[in-house]
């Protein structure tokens, strides 16, 4: 029996393939994963479903491979072409191809084959992507064995969202389904012959296949509780090679050491062979080789890995050897190196030489998980046992610069040479950092810092550097990359890194003033730095920015790096750069583009999984919406704030959560809710000049010591506050002064209260918070009231409702206009309605045409495709009655 045997059954499976394509054709993005055991006939239904999908599918493909595995975006290089390897920028490429797709009506669809061979670059930025489609005609689809799923959280968060995604489980075949496969194969099996069929295969497809393929129909009929041939199913594939004609074997054998798929010049140059698509045409391989002909190439490929898989192995070493060592004379010299490594030529004496020189090109390029490929295969040609454990430890250093932690901990081997102890400690203090047992970890970078050579030692010290600031040990991290540069040269890469976390570390210290100072002097204008670097200290000096109250520089500084960011640079602060720049946006009162970027960054720090920062973005929502028309909404930051503080479990992290509650509080005026929620952070731990983070809640809990009217303990706030502003911190300035007025005017003394308030006013400036102003306006408006200065008091309590008009009819308008009507004024302002029954995404995208976006730009700032941006404009203008963006530009009232 030849040929292939078509597909049968998996009809509900089919079906719920065929549902999740539909929706996508309706606007709603699926990941479908269809998944099994190695033969369970994924691919084949995966086929299946393509084959009946309507001209409107514009379908591409791509194949995981188990030789490029290491190499990044080799798999959706072979979509995207990405030009950047750096997850989130590849998936933006990703988002902007898929919607290049749908033009003209068309639904994208991308279809990736063993997903489980896939490079991790890839697999992130295709998570990265699905996270970011919204009502995108695309369907992504992907066949993944059940045991062999990408070790990724962010895979498995997206895998487990059953909003985004539809896993298809393929189920063993049935006696009724291997009678339909024979039959259409020409040979009627009764019920009996097919279901011992079905159970001597457990069902397994391309085992049915095979021996349908392999045995007669009196052998598949003949009665008896067993098959007359029970091989295996490798013994099987190989002994159909070898009934093949010379030739033909030859070619399977040469792709199979190709990796299972390749162009058909390469398979004739490895295999030796004229023309491999006469060899194979009528030579009985049809159930084995498949030809796929593309614009410009013409491929041939394995039906099944298993089939590769089992003619490899049964490669005799030495024709494997001559396989590999002819694959690397006509491949490219990046892919001639693996099959040279492979082959193991002993003749081939500058191997080992090629495969260092590669594993550092690969380094240099931060293509961690290539470069340990190269070192254990140069590890193992080697003879000495001491160098093959060096370049283990090696390789596991490249992969924690990876992220492939676990794979590092595997290779990390458990004893060395004395002379590669310092590397060893290296290793495995950043592997014990990473698992979260901060004093092993640095015990062992310690102990690796003091080691001979100066290299290892620098980022041995960098390490804990990194190690000393998450923790907020300021004092310890300043120690700790003192030295790096003395010890690789200040030019260095590792000594520019350094240099940023000195800075961070004086800034836990002494502020965020102090930190900036110290990292301005450290890189003045004319320095040159590596782009990565450079990203980094723009994202550094805008941290620093925000916290120390210059938002306008601060605003410029994140949204630079998070341009950066999207070009693949420094992508691991994106999450926490977007919230910084919401906190920003917030205290120059853009209250709803703060929001966009907090929500933003709430959807990344989820995507990676990084409690702390999900804390603060949460938080920062919370703070933008308690204020305004959205107030309801902000219970439920609140309430994800702390969950995910809880998870951080870090005192920073806590300090959030309990902002954003406070601040709600606040706005709703229970300020014994603020002190409750506060002043527990007194006890807290402490630095040189007070309680850590003091100057994002001190000053909130003495404003609610005041509005309780206990002024001697807002007094010793007030104090403290004034300390931290005179050491730390110059943004409290006007803080200070406000809260030193309402208490003077609490105490009676209202002539000295209203100089106060004077000497407030006086020290406002463009950068100083919106709500600082507010405050003070308000408060020295109802100062002047009560002294009876009525047209004073309304100038003071207009100039407050003018700053939270935008906020809509919200707690604090209601607040302000109370005032108002209680000094007799009339109100000022109407209130911005505009955005009343818009979803939160559509909320969003208003906020950002108002500021003069275009669609673009809308779709680069919330990491959505144009497509995306494009329905919610549709439903913004139907839901508005609008017509033009123009509309969109000016409060309504």
């Amino acid at each position: 029996m030849t040929g292939r045997v078509p597909f049968v059954g998996r009809a509900v499976e089919s079906e719920r393939f065929l549902a999740a394509a539909r929706d996508a054709a309706e606007g709603r993005p699926w990941l479908v994963t269809i998944e099994g055991p190695a033969g369970s006939g994924k691919s084949a239904l995966l086929r299946a479903c393509l084959d009946v999908l309507g001209d409107e599918y514009l379908i591409e493909r791509a194949y995981g491979d188990d030789l490029a595995v290491d190499v990044p975006m080799a798999l959706l290089g072979q979509v995207t072409r990405a030009t950047d390897d750096a997850p989130f920028a590849a998936a933006l490429q990703l988002i902007d191809h898929l919607a290049d797709l749908q033009q003209g009506g068309k639904v994208a669809v991308l279809a990736v084959e063993d997903l489980h061979w896939a490079d991790r670059p890839s697999v992130q930025a295709l998570v990265t992507a699905m996270r970011r489609l919204d009502h995108d005609r695309v369907l992504v689809v992907v066949t993944i064995r059940e045991d062999s799923a990408p070790r990724d959280e962010r895979w498995g968060r997206l895998r487990a969202d059953p909003d985004r995604c539809r896993p298809i489980v393929v189920p063993p075949l049935t006696g009724q389904e291997c009678a339909e496969l024979a039959s259409a194969a020409g040979t009627a099996l009764p019920p009996e012959a097919a279901d011992r069929l079905a159970r001597h295969t457990a069902g397994n497809a391309l085992y049915i296949r095979t021996l349908l393929d392999e045995l007669t129909p009196s052998q598949l009929t003949r009665p008896g509780p067993d098959l007359p041939v029970p091989r295996s199913l490798s013994a099987i594939i190989n002994a159909q090679v070898a009934g093949l004609a010379p030739e033909a074997a030859a070619v399977c054998e040469a792709l199979a050491v190709l990796g299972g798929r390749a162009s058909v010049p390469v398979v004739e140059a490895v295999a030796g062979v004229p023309s491999a698509l006469a060899v194979l045409d009528g030579s009985g391989a049809s159930s084995l080789v498949d030809v796929s002909t593309t614009p410009g190439r013409t491929a041939l490929a394995f039906v099944h890995p298993l089939q590769e898989l089992a003619v490899y192995e049964d490669l005799a070493p030495g024709r494997r050897t001559a396989l590999h060592t002819a694959a690397a004379h006509v491949l490219p010299a990046d892919e001639a190196l693996r099959h040279r490594a492979l082959a193991a030529d002993p003749a081939d004496t500058s191997l080992e030489h090629d495969l260092l020189v590669a594993a550092e090109a690969a380094r240099a390029a931060g293509h961690g998980a290539l470069a340990a490929r190269h070192l254990l295969w140069a590890g193992e040609i080697t003879s000495s046992p001491a160098t093959r454990r060096r370049r283990a430890l090696e390789a596991s250093l490249a992969l924690i610069d990876a992220g492939e932690l676990s794979a590092a901990h595997d290779r990390c081997p458990t004893s060395v040479a004395d002379d590669d102890q310092q590397l060893h400690c290296l290793v495995r203090g950043m592997l014990a950092a990473a698992s979260g047992d901060m004093l092993a970890g640095e015990q062992l970078l310690k102990r690796s810092a003091t080691g001979a050579d100066p290299s290892l030692a620098a980022t041995a010290l960098v390490q804990l550097g990194y190690l000393f600031t998450a923790l907020s040990q300021g004092v310890d991290a300043v120690d700790a990359v003192a030295p790096v540069a003395s010890l690789v040269g200040a030019d260095s890469e590792q000594a520019g890194v350094a240099d940023v976390l000195h800075a961070i570390g004086v800034s836990q210290q002494w502020g965020a003033e102090a930190g900036l100072a110290d990292l301005v002097a450290r890189f003045p204008e004319e320095r040159p730095l590596a782009p990565s670097l450079g990203a980094l200290v723009v994202g550094t000096r805008g941290m620093f920015e925000a916290y120390a109250g210059r938002q306008r520089a601060a605003v410029s500084d994140l949204h630079a790096f998070i341009e950066r960011s999207q070009q693949g640079l420094q992508t691991v602060h994106l999450a926490r750069a977007e919230t910084l720049l919401a906190f920003a946006l917030l205290a120059r009162g853009a209250w709803d583009e703060a929001a966009v970027h907090a929500r933003t960054a709430i959807d990344l720090a989820g995507d990676e999984g990084l409690a702390l920062v999900l804390a603060q973005a949460e938080a920062v929502a919370a703070m933008a919406l308690a204020p305004g028309a959205a107030s309801d909404s902000a219970s439920g930051y609140v309430e994800r704030a702390r969950r995910a503080a809880d998870g951080a479990g870090t005192a920073e992290a806590d300090v959030w959560a309990r902002l954003a509650a406070a601040a709600l509080a606040e706005a709703t005026s229970r300020p014994d809710e603020v002190v409750a929620l506060l002043e527990p952070l007194e006890g807290g731990p402490r630095d040189e000049a007070g309680p850590v983070f003091a100057t994002l809640w001190l000053p909130r809990l003495t404003g609610a010591f005041l509005d309780l009217g206990r002024t001697a303990e807002a007094r010793r706030r007030i104090d403290l506050l004034a300390t931290l502003a005179r050491r730390r911190s110059g943004e409290l300035t006007v803080v200070v002064a406000t809260m030193e007025a309402r208490r003077t005017a609490l105490d009676g003394d209202a002539a000295a209260a209203l100089a106060a308030f004077e000497r407030a006013q006086s020290a406002v400036t463009s950068d100083t918070a919106v709500l600082e102003r507010f405050h003070l306006h308000r408060h020295h408006g109802a100062q002047l009231l009560a002294v009876g200065r009525l047209e004073e008091a309304r100038t003071q309590l207009h100039a407050a409702e003018r700053l939270v008009a935008p906020l809509g009819p919200g707690p604090l308008v209601e607040h302000i206009r109370a005032d108002l009507n209680a000094a007799g004024a009339e109100l000022d302002l109407p209130t911005d309605d505009l955005a009343a029954g818009l979803t939160e995404r559509e909320r969003d995208v208003v906020a950002l045409v108002r500021q003069g976006y275009t669609n673009r730009e809308v779709a680069e700032t919330l990491f959505v495709s144009v497509k995306a941006v494009e329905y919610h404009m549709g439903n913004i203008f139907s839901k508005l009655g609008i017509r033009s963006r123009r509309e969109l530009r000016a409060p309504r009232g």
